[in-house]
C-alpha cells in the first residue's frame, strides 16, 4: 500500500515536513513488514476484509433481493472492506513507526 496516503495521519509525525513524513513512513513500512515480520498479519487482515466485503456484497442475493439493492450492497461491501483494511494497515504501520522513531 502506498504510504503517501498516511502523510499527516500520525500524531508522532505532526512536526515533520511532508517529505520527511513520507520517508519516515517508508522506513516504518519496511520495519513493520520486514524486520517485525508483520506481513502474515497484513495478509490475514486483507483476506478477512475481502471475505467481509464478499459477504456484504452477496447478502442481498441470499435474501432474495436483486437489481439496485445488489449494486448498492456490492458497493458498500467494497468500500467497507477497503476502509477496514486501511485502518488495520495503519495500525501495523504504527508499530513500525514506533520502532523507527525510537531508533531515529
Amino acid at each position: 500500500m502506498n504510504v503517501k496516503r498516511f502523510v499527516g495521519k500520525f500524531e508522532q509525525l505532526k512536526g515533520y515536513a511532508p517529505e520527511q513524513q513520507e520517508a519516515l513512513l517508508e522506513r516504518a513500512r519496511y520495519e513493520a513488514f520486514v524486520t517485525l515480520n508483520l506481513v502474515g498479519k497484513a495478509t490475514i487482515y486483507l483476506l478477512g476484509c475481502l471475505l467481509l466485503g464478499f459477504i456484504v456484497a452477496i447478502s442481498p442475493l441470499l435474501l432474495g433481493y436483486h437489481g439496485l439493492v445488489f449494486i448498492v450492497s456490492l458497493t458498500a461491501g467494497i468500500l467497507l472492506g477497503q476502509f477496514i483494511y486501511r485502518r488495520l494497515y495503519a495500525k501495523l504501520l504504527q508499530k513500525g513507526l514506533i520502532q523507527v522513531l525510537d531508533n531515529h
